[in-house]
């Protein structure tokens, strides 16, 4: 036996987001969003580790991750710890317009060109930052207090 009921959503007659989400879905099926940003994503990869080789920065430097978002590590040496290597590479990739917080977020706006310059960036602070390191000079570069975690681990 049926019982007459009241049923009533706030959001229940909203179909505008279900639209923009079909649409969105619709976008990146037709238009290879994937293949775009996992090849935009490659390109940095084998970019990054090819630059990382030529300037001799694996020991300071490791880009791991999937091309779709790579992660580039910075490591502690005898010397100088992460956050002060850290220091000097997020000063000198700001001062050449590049945003960056060590990841790599692909996205379907990146192109060819955005790789390019990011690229030719890292072609410059790569070695400034192998040079620093090796000379000592990491100190004299900085323009900024050394960054510290916001977060500590107990």
């Amino acid at each position: 036996v049926m019982e007459d009921i009241f049923f009533s959503g706030t959001f229940g007659g909203e179909t505008a987001s279900l639209a923009a989400a079909k649409a969105v879905l619709e976008m990146i099926r037709d238009d290879d969003v994937i293949e775009h940003m996992h090849n935009i994503g490659e390109k940095i990869l084998t970019g990054v580790e090819k630059l990382l080789l030529k300037h001799k920065a694996n020991e300071l430097f490791e880009i791991t991750g999937h091309p779709s978002w790579t992660i580039l590590t910075i490591k502690d040496t005898i010397d100088f710890t992460s956050w002060e290597i850290r220091t000097l590479f997020l000063q000198e990739m700001f001062r050449r317009g590049i945003l960056i917080s060590g990841s790599h977020n692909i996205s379907y706006s990146h192109n060819e060109e955005d790789v390019d310059k990011l690229l030719s960036v890292y072609n410059e602070v790569f070695p400034l930052i192998v040079n620093a390191t090796s000379k000592k000079t990491l100190f004299d570069l900085l323009e900024a207090e050394v960054l510290v975690p916001l977060f500590k681990i107990r």
